[in-house]
């Protein structure tokens, strides 16, 4: 894996408003998708994680970016696109299970990329961060989004570290990158 820096993260910023739209209507347009697959580009991680996997749009991104790599996604309930995506990628899996537990089935230091996007309140984002922070690599990355939602700024000040704020990425309030030194 690259090491995830803030250049990188400028890079795949500036690069994936020219990225292409994925071409399946499922799928919404969402640049912060087309940001995904510009870091899984340049970071070329061996595993990715979405916490919180909705229609699959993330990890569909994730997925295609880099190939090579595996991308889980947990989520609680599993929508019908998640098939698309499970048809599409060969190296994406999805987990029907509760997103703290999930972490038990990585090893310390596997994973590369994160990305979570949950219920978004202050505590289940410590809990998510807690179980899943001692899985990352050096140089990995952790996205969180919808920072505009109530307990997201203080989850994230109580969480500390290098954070990088993308106001134009992630739905309500913008998406937080947080460096893994």
């Amino acid at each position: 894996m690259n090491r995830i820096t803030p250049e990188v993260l400028r890079q795949a910023h500036a690069q994936c408003r020219g990225m292409p739209v994925y071409p399946d209507p499922n799928f919404p347009p969402s640049l912060y998708y087309r940001f995904f697959e510009g870091v899984a580009r340049l970071a070329q991680p061996d595993f990715s994680v979405e916490l919180g996997t909705c229609g699959g749009g993330a990890s569909l991104h994730l997925a295609k970016g880099c190939p090579s790599s595996r991308v889980t996604s947990f989520d609680l309930t599993r929508e019908p696109t998640v098939q698309i995506v499970e048809r599409t990628f060969d190296n994406f899996r999805f987990i029907q299970m509760d997103v703290v537990e999930g972490a038990i089935l990585f090893d310390n230091g596997s994973v590369g990329v994160l990305f979570v996007d949950t219920t978004h309140t202050y505590e289940q984002t410590i809990k998510e961060h807690a179980a899943w922070h001692p899985k990352m690599v050096s140089g990995g990355v952790i996205f969180f989004d919808d920072l505009g939602r109530e307990g997201m700024w203080p989850a994230l000040r109580k969480i500390g570290g290098e954070q990088i704020h993308f106001s134009d990425l992630g739905g309500d309030g913008g998406m937080v990158a947080i460096l893994i030194p």
